[in-house]
């Protein structure tokens, strides 16, 4: 197994770096916004004034009520956007790129030559790509859904069907499957680039 990791590095390397130092990023920046959001969310009747429709005049007297709507509606959702894309974007150029790498550049046959029995190879050869996609989609998720629960204060997020998709389990099932449709994908081309944009276009359908 720690060979297959390391082949999983020399041929991937640049894609780990980028996905590795975008979820950092990313988580970051959510973590940061989350806190900010709580810091200056409405309490008590400020809060019943924002989910019954006041008027600014009506929240003005709210503290910084300003502040947390221009977070909500305008710094907040980019971020928001980017969480719910990485475990997508993880799982198309990683599993891709796994196998349809190796049979572009005829490694594949190589390697399948010697091997007693190809399904166990694939699991071997795909194990440390998907492990790297399962944690950077719970990551993502665990820190979308502690944004979403800054962006909706008094609600309970985990029952709540805010956003639904965006946060929580469901967004790091996309990436998985994401990952396992591009594998597919990437295995029946052969092809690099042909894989990547085929598994884009059926992903992002």
């Amino acid at each position: 197994m720690p060979a297959m990791w390391g082949l999983f590095w020399k041929t991937s390397r640049w894609e780990i770096a980028v996905l590795t130092l975008g979820t950092i990023g990313l988580v970051t920046a959510a973590v940061v916004l989350a806190a900010w959001l709580s810091a200056v969310a409405p309490t008590g009747p400020c809060l019943e004034l924002v989910y019954g429709g006041a008027t600014a005049e009506e929240t003005s007297q709210c503290g910084a009520m300003k502040e947390f709507i221009q977070l909500q509606l305008e710094t907040t959702p980019p971020v928001v956007t980017a969480l719910a894309l990485l475990p997508l974007v993880a799982g198309v150029l990683l599993g891709s790129q796994l196998l349809a790498r190796e049979i572009d550049h005829r490694t594949a046959v190589l390697s399948w030559s010697v091997v007693a029995s190809r399904s166990r190879w694939l699991l071997r050869r795909s194990m440390p790509a998907g492990t790297l996609v399962v944690l950077i989609a719970v990551t993502v998720s665990l820190a979308s859904t502690l944004l979403h629960a800054a962006r909706y204060p008094g609600v309970d997020i985990v029952r709540s069907f805010a956003e639904l998709g965006q946060w929580g389990p469901i967004l790091a099932a996309r990436g998985v499957a994401a990952f396992s449709i591009a594998l597919l994908i990437g295995t029946g081309l052969g092809r690099s680039i042909p894989a990547l944009l085929a598994s884009v276009i059926v992903v992002g359908m």
